[in-house]
């Protein structure tokens, strides 16, 4: 039974457990390739070094210091500052901040049909046949980054669910997505 392959850390500790493995070089590599050994020498690395970081904060922002310790909120909001990183759907189309020059690759290999997301479109209360004039006024408004709410107003989309449009337009490529003016607020932008 399983109960017989798992053995206690220690006996303070009865809920932790190890797992057997055969050899352990395997999880040794992906924890140094990962660099979760803190041995990334700043936030571009650490993002690099797995791919893409979860764009969610403060887990993100979290998950690039234990890569990188030391390194800054300001090192970490500034990335996307300079375009050095986007932020896009990735795997299990979370959002993830993923290196610019490796952005394509990602959304090539982790795309979905749009028509996945149709339900977005009338969750925002938006028809097929008002959808052109609903994309066309919010890229419009977004020629500086602005939160949803700030489109909602800007497009002068009234009655229409802004942020389930702007996700879906992001979606389409449409808009950029930016990350919040903080690393710990997740109100994302729209450009």
């Amino acid at each position: 039974p399983a109960e017989a392959r798992r053995t206690p850390v220690a006996a303070s500790s009865p809920d932790t457990w190890t797992m057997p493995t055969p050899d352990h070089r395997p999880t040794a590599f992906a924890f140094r390739r990962q660099r979760l050994d803190g041995s990334a020498p700043d936030a571009l690395a650490a993002v690099a070094a797995p791919i893409a970081v979860y764009a969610a904060n403060p887990s993100g922002p979290l998950s690039i210091l234990a890569r990188a310790p030391g390194t800054t909120a300001a090192e970490v909001l500034a990335l996307e500052e300079a375009g050095v990183v986007v932020r896009g759907r990735a795997m299990r189309t979370s959002a993830f901040v993923v290196p610019a020059a490796i952005a394509p690759t990602v959304t090539a290999a982790t795309a979905q049909p749009l028509e996945r997301f149709a339900w977005m479109l009338r969750a925002a209360g938006v028809t097929p046949e008002g959808f052109e004039a609903a994309r066309a006024a919010v890229v419009g408004a977004a020629s500086e980054p602005r939160t949803a709410r700030d489109l909602r107003a800007a497009a002068g989309l009234d009655g229409v669910d802004v942020s389930r449009l702007v996700s879906y337009l992001a979606l389409r490529g449409d808009l950029d997505v930016l990350g919040a003016t903080s690393v710990t607020s997740n109100a994302s932008r729209y450009v």
